[in-house]
C-alpha cells in the first residue's frame, strides 16, 4: 500500500468480513450496527460507510415475509376489508 501510494497509484485495502467486524476504527465510527430482529434477536450488521454531518441512514431489520401485506393492499392499493379477507382465505395473500 505504501509503495503504491507513494508512486501515485490509486489503491485501497480489501477487508475480509472478519476484518470489518473486528476493526476498532469501524467500531468507533459506528459502522457496525446492532439491530434487533423480531425472530433472530440481536444481530450485528455492517452499516452505511459514508458518514455525512447532515445525513443519517438508520438501520432497521428487514421486514418479515408478509409483514406489510395488509398495509400495502388495503392502504396503498385500496382493497377493501372483505376483498382482502377473501384473498387471504383463498391463499392468494398472507398477512401472517
Amino acid at each position: 500500500m505504501q509503495i503504491l501510494g507513494e508512486a501515485g497509484v490509486p489503491c485501497s485495502t480489501t477487508h475480509s468480513t472478519y476484518d470489518l467486524f473486528h476493526n476498532p476504527h469501524f467500531d468507533e465510527r459506528e459502522f457496525i450496527q446492532d439491530i434487533d430482529h423480531p425472530e433472530w434477536g440481536p444481530i450485528r450488521l455492517l452499516g452505511w460507510a459514508p458518514k455525512m454531518s447532515k445525513s443519517n441512514v438508520p438501520m432497521t431489520a428487514a421486514p418479515l415475509l408478509a409483514e406489510h401485506t395488509r398495509e400495502v393492499l388495503c392502504d396503498d392499493l385500496g382493497i377493501e376489508g372483505e376483498e382482502f379477507a377473501r384473498l387471504e382465505s383463498e391463499g392468494i395473500v398472507s398477512s401472517r
